[in-house]
């Protein structure tokens, strides 16, 4: 009894709102490839639902939801797992992304469950084949 009353003590002092609280999170990038020019920042894999883990080329992992945790961490953390994220979500959204080719940009909107690899995808843009249009001041800024 005494150590589950300094466990539910200690979980109160660390704070559970990690635990039950998603992050929302813009993961930007290109599936299975990139067009010549794009700047990649790391190669990571990702599955679609129950498909087979797929090469995705990270232009930028942006944290929407506010918090300490930034892009780079999310990325680090998730390293040494494969897939490193499991997409999830309306098939609808998740076919817009099995159907894009190497070279759309993807802008995937999602929500990431702490220490997890599960991210809820609520939002998904794919622009023509090419290089994405430059961010605006705001983007640059802001992150969105």
């Amino acid at each position: 009894m005494g150590s589950v009353l300094i466990g539910l003590g200690l979980l109160v002092g660390l704070g559970v709102s990690g635990i039950s609280n998603p992050t929302e999170v813009r993961l930007e990038g290109f599936l299975g490839g990139h067009p010549p020019g794009a700047r990649i920042w790391q190669r990571v894999q990702v599955q679609i639902h129950e498909d087979k883990p797929r090469d995705f080329e990270v232009v930028n992992l942006i944290v929407l939801s506010p918090g300490r945790e930034s892009g780079a961490d999310i990325l680090a953390s998730r390293r040494p797992t494969r897939p490193n994220f499991i997409l999830a979500g309306d098939q609808k959204l998740l076919d817009r992304i099995r159907g894009a080719g190497p070279d759309e940009f993807l802008r995937i909107r999602g929500n990431l469950l702490h220490a997890s690899r599960w991210i809820l995808v609520n939002a998904v843009e794919r622009s023509p084949p090419g290089l994405p249009a430059a961010p605006t001041l705001r983007e640059r800024l802001l992150g969105f």
